[in-house]
């Protein structure tokens, strides 16, 4: 039998597929009842007979632990939700001895994850590595001489946040509660930046990481497809056109989506078109694989676009019941965007476009894939409505194979009913989060803080804390943001949250430990690809090392 390399991809992936699903069929909930070990006592309440789940003989995967190699015994399992990316993979980790002092020793996925469906990948299983990081802070600390010297001495939680709150209170009392700055990056605090934040403190000036990370896509799908996240059904599609994106190596849900994109390519031969600048693994594993020039993708959809309604094969009822234009108008609008113009703008042939176009008009339905690389430039949020309009004009949105919102359980904020009850009436910001001449600052330009800061003329916080967040690291202008975090004439006091020293906390007054997410307790709803509403709880594997809470 002669086998090429694409065949032999193509076998082994096929192989993965059939042997993960032999192996871990998918639920439409999460197991509710699954074990959950005490975090207030020494012993597994389980594991004591306190604790008995509805149908124990149900969830052997879940509940059972597994042997250690060591004298410990058996390894107790604590069902989980992973942080290691976006994903939120339902995972579960396995320590060896009692909550207090036991060790995590493995982290497998769930089989009962609507989403992942018992596989993690290996950053997920390289989770360990992040509670037991030999350079963790596990004590509060405080810098001795200059910032960036690098010499810190052990202080107490009193004296840490004594300090901290008499940074706060001295902005009170001068009446610019603004003057509190809260920067975070991925996090699980939501309901307490409005509640702490917003109603106790006054402040408004609360920047975050998305500026850096998916602005673009999140602006040009709410201009006109509404709240992000957008899922892709490509269990269910008949054509994937993927532009910029290389889900086999990452995307915001990268595991359980490569997993449903191979299962589609590989048992269904459903065709898979990437437009990519580069022959990324995703192209290379592609039907079809089109280079194209970086920033040009907008041009090439809007020609698809024309073909498609020039062909009559647009969806016409579409147009008229979900939109604010009509099929003439949209026609209108198209006719510049012809053929010659997107292969001179991309250099893709005419001919490539046309024949894409209509294969993927007459695919009934298709979905397209954008993301990274698509949005992640000067006209990112026009390139993800020309691909929105694509969809809409095909008739592929909010449809089963098609791309539709986000769809999951939800959680309600625990401080909602207080919320009316306590703190300030109007909370002020300043203006450093946007700045002037943005045209949808929906998410802030918070790459930008640093330079508006030292600038000034938009005034500047008193209090600087990071959470979660590594700006000197992740800015695009490292060394000019290191400069304005190390100026106390800039930033009187800076305090930053976080698991272990980084570029910007080695630069802070005071660094606060925080948990990692295998030590505490969070809720999570993930977007959901098998579209089943369900929710998921992170509880603590481990007690928090040190003296970190």
């Amino acid at each position: 039998m002669k086998c090429s390399r694409r065949k032999f991809l193509a076998l082994g992936a096929a192989g993965s597929a059939v042997g993960a699903q032999a192996m871990f069929q998918p639920a439409t909930t999460m197991a509710a009842d699954a074990t959950v070990a005490d975090p207030e006592t020494n012993d597994d309440l389980v594991a004591s007979g306190q604790l008995k789940r509805a149908d124990e003989k149900s969830l052997p995967a879940v509940t059972g632990g597994s042997p250690s190699p060591r004298p410990i015994g058996q390894r107790q399992c604590v069902p989980t939700s992973c942080l290691q990316c976006v994903a939120i993979c339902g995972i579960n980790a396995y320590r060896e001895g009692t909550f207090q002092q036991g060790r995590i020793a493995k982290i497998e996925g769930n089989p009962y994850s609507p989403n992942n469906r018992g596989m993690t990948c290996a950053k997920a299983q390289a989770g360990i590595n992040q509670v037991y990081d030999p350079d963790r802070v596990l004590h509060p600390v405080q810098r001795v001489g200059k910032r960036g010297g690098g010499q810190w001495k052990r202080i107490t939680w009193d004296t840490a946040l004594d300090k901290l709150a008499a940074g706060i209170k001295a902005c009170l009392d001068d009446g610019k509660p603004e003057e509190v700055m809260f920067h975070y990056g991925r996090s699980r605090i939501k309901p307490w930046l409005g509640q702490f934040f917003k109603n106790a403190i006054g402040t408004k000036t609360i920047g975050n990481h998305t500026s850096i990370c998916e602005t673009g896509k999140w602006t040009g799908q709410e201009i006109i497809f509404g709240k992000h996240y957008d899922v892709n059904d490509v269990e269910s599609t008949n054509y994937i056109l993927n532009f910029g994106c290389n889900p086999f190596e990452a995307h915001t849900s990268h595991s359980y989506f490569a997993q449903r994109i191979v299962d589609a390519v590989v048992d269904r031969n459903v065709k898979l078109v990437t437009f990519d600048v580069r022959a990324s693994n995703t192209a290379g594993k592609s039907t079809q694989w089109v280079p194209i020039r970086p920033g040009t993708d907008s041009a090439v959809i809007l020609a698809m676009c024309k073909v498609i309604m020039d062909a009559g094969l647009h969806d016409e009822k579409f147009i008229a019941e979900w939109t604010t234009t009509t099929a003439d108008e949209l026609k209108t609008h198209l006719k510049p965007f012809t053929l010659e113009f997107a292969e001179k703008e991309s250099g893709v042939p005419a001919d490539t476009i046309k024949t894409i176009a209509l294969e993927y008009a007459k695919a009934k339905p298709g979905t397209c894939l954008t993301y990274r690389g698509f949005v992640g430039h000067y006209n990112g949020a026009f390139c993800e409505r020309a691909a929105k309009t694509l969809d809409a004009v095909c008739g592929y949105l909010g449809i089963q194979g098609g791309t539709s919102q986000k769809t999951g359980g939800k959680w309600e904020d625990p401080f909602k009913s207080i919320a009316k009850k306590v703190g300030a009436a109007k909370p002020k910001g300043l203006k450093i989060l946007d700045g002037e001449n943005l045209i949808l600052p929906t998410h802030h330009a918070s790459h930008r803080i640093p330079d508006m800061i030292r600038e000034g003329s938009h005034g500047r916080p008193k209090v600087y804390w990071t959470y979660t967040y590594n700006p000197a690291y992740v800015h695009g202008d490292i060394q000019g943001t290191r400069e304005v975090l190390a100026d106390e004439s800039l930033i009187p006091l800076y305090v930053a949250c976080d698991v272990a020293m980084s570029e910007s906390a080695e630069l802070a007054d005071i660094i606060i430990p925080d948990s990692t997410y295998l030590e505490r307790w969070t809720n999570e709803a993930p977007q959901s690809y098998s579209f089943t509403k369900f929710i998921q709880i992170r509880q603590p594997v481990v007690r928090p090392l040190g003296d970190v809470k």
